[in-house]
């Protein structure tokens, strides 16, 4: 007989696994895999080719309408945050704390690397690190990126949307006794 807890649910035993917090997880890695692939989609549009170094004549953003430029702008950044927080927090994260602590670390790393393309940054980056510019990925996105705020607004709502969505599932195993 399957032992009950306080509220009438269900008891997992102590070695078996709880297939919501399994699924959950799965969940969080799938859904980063989804949003990475839609991420990639929207920079080889919206994105020059000279910023893509893997897909090199891929992006004609020339040819996109202005609003369309200036609204998926900002958007990869959200969805890069968003996916390497729900991947990472897949494999890293036991609770709400964790998730949080996931998508605070993928929103720093988004704004190094967006400040690291401002041009006071970019020019001491040359003068002290310039070694660090010649390596093709590091160098070509800091040399031909461009410094946008609206790129740390949207890492922030990036990973804050993901941290939310992780905390309220979080919440809901803990609840279902997961």
């Amino acid at each position: 007989m399957t032992p009950l807890n306080h509220q009438g649910g269900a008891v997992a035993e102590p070695n078996e696994s709880p297939p919501l917090a399994l699924f959950s997880v799965r969940c969080f890695f799938v859904w980063g895999l989804v949003w990475l692939a839609a991420g990639v989609a929207i920079y080889a549009t919206a994105r020059p080719a000279v910023v893509i170094a893997f897909l090199p004549h891929a992006s004609h953003p020339e040819a996109l309408p202005h609003w369309l430029k200036v609204a998926l702008g900002p958007a990869p950044t959200l969805v890069h945050v968003m996916a390497f927080s729900l991947m990472s927090a897949a494999v890293v994260a036991r609770s709400a704390r964790d998730c949080w602590c996931v998508c605070a670390a993928w929103v720093a790393v988004e704004t190094v690397f967006e400040c690291a393309q401002h041009p006071s940054v970019r020019l001491w980056l040359s003068q002290h690190h310039a070694a660090a510019l010649q390596l093709p990925l590091l160098g070509n996105y800091i040399s031909h990126g461009s410094f946008d705020v609206a790129d740390l607004i949207a890492a922030g709502v990036g990973g804050a949307i993901a941290a939310g969505l992780m905390t309220r599932t979080m919440a809901r195993l803990e609840g279902a006794g997961a």
